[in-house]
């Protein structure tokens, strides 16, 4: 007869097999009841095998790591911390900061330490109404989003029955909405004096008039400026790490989009290009575009800008005309401001700025929005005193 086995099953082993009614079920080992020496098993299900599988490379993942934390003793700080290991390395790195920055920042501090199985939208809800007092509307979607994306997991991995963040609303309002200063006509005027000659007149000129984000117009390249069609193809950003280093990443809200200029944009763009072939000629040989080849805007030996000296310089010639505190993201206000005054459809301006959705731009400029609905209900009531037969 045969000698019966005695190895006992690793840590962490698992297996798979399909259930009567069509889904999957995965054990696997956690370790020994220290009491009888028994193994202690769990399962985890799924619809699809190859689901299961995924979900069980994952636990056993953790348990070789001894990163494993058994559900239901599992905080929402360390399922969080669980959550961007295993789930969330695709992450670019710029998405990636803001995550953890949601997470040790908004999160973490209000609901950290309560049990994963434990929570609930009550709890959610009353985090969510605490950050209202510092924070904008659009930054507790981001907060909800961040969490719900967590929980979602949670509920996947069947470690929580439903996601309590599904039911917590995003109040109104917020009350940490950034001050916006644009330029009025005289100061953009002023301004365009005061910075001609400066070796940044180009890239401010361009940027007052398209409204481009800081990141997107530092990492713009010749291939994203067609000539011919007058366009500009925005589908990445200049960004910088924690470490003072740049990458390229893709948009703010992971779109490309192609903004059509005024004319006069374009033959800015065209005196940029004409300005950067003479600053190669004198540099000559010193010339290095380094990892970013082909940058629109490049200091005269053909790097990059960076975002201090973008900072410094546009606080700088602003002050000239006595306007104190100016921020690069304010020519972007300006450029948003002007197209509103000057008639444009707020759905094209929203476009054109990039904003993810339409409301975003009423809300932040909502201000000058009511000024042109005043307006135009003028103009209607000069129109219909005009009428013979109203």
């Amino acid at each position: 007869m045969p000698r019966k086995s005695t190895t006992r099953a690793a840590k962490g082993a698992g297996t798979i097999r399909k259930r009567k009614d069509g889904t999957y079920e995965a054990r696997y080992t956690v370790g020994r009841d220290p009491g009888t020496g028994k193994q202690v098993q769990k399962s985890i299900y799924g619809k699809t095998e190859s689901e299961v599988r995924k979900k069980l490379t994952a636990v056993t993942n953790a348990l070789d790591e001894n990163r494993y934390i058994e559900p239901s003793r599992m905080s929402i700080s360390q399922w969080l911390d669980e959550w961007m290991e295993t789930y969330k390395g695709d992450l670019t790195e710029g998405t990636r900061a803001k995550y953890e920055a949601d997470i040790r920042v908004n999160i973490k501090p209000y609901i950290g330490n309560v049990k994963l199985q434990a929570l609930d939208a009550h709890q959610i809800q009353k985090m969510i109404n605490a950050l209202k007092v510092n924070h904008a509307r659009k930054s507790l979607v981001c907060v909800k989003s961040v969490l719900h994306a967590a929980l979602q997991q949670a509920y996947i991995n069947e470690y929580i029955s439903t996601n309590p963040a599904d039911k917590v609303v995003i109040p109104k309002g917020g009350n940490a909405r950034k001050e916006i200063n644009p330029l009025t006509q005289k100061q953009i005027d002023d301004f365009l004096a005061a910075i001609r000659g400066s070796e940044y007149e180009m890239l401010f000129k361009v940027a007052l008039f398209t409204g481009m984000r800081e990141g997107e117009i530092m990492g713009l390249q010749w291939r994203n400026v067609d000539f011919d069609n007058g366009v500009i193809i925005i589908d990445h950003q200049l960004k910088r790490t924690k470490n003072a280093e740049y990458y390229l990443d893709e948009t703010k809200t992971h779109e490309i989009r192609k903004i059509k200029p005024a004319p006069a944009v374009m033959k800015l763009l065209a005196q940029q290009k004409k300005i950067q072939a003479e600053r190669r000629l004198r540099a000559g040989n010193l010339w290095d575009e380094g990892e970013f080849p082909g940058l629109v805007f490049t200091n005269e030996y053909g790097k990059h800008y960076g975002k201090n000296t973008m900072l410094h310089n546009v606080q700088k010639l602003a002050e000239k005309i006595g306007v104190h505190g100016f921020r690069f993201h304010d020519l972007r206000h300006t450029f948003a401001v002007s197209s509103i005054l000057a008639g444009d459809d707020i759905y094209t301006i929203s476009k054109t700025l990039g904003h993810s959705n339409i409301k975003i731009t009423l809300d932040t400029y909502s201000h000058y929005t009511d000024d042109l609905r005043n307006k135009a209900s003028l103009n209607m009531e000069s129109f219909m005193q005009g009428l013979a037969n109203l």
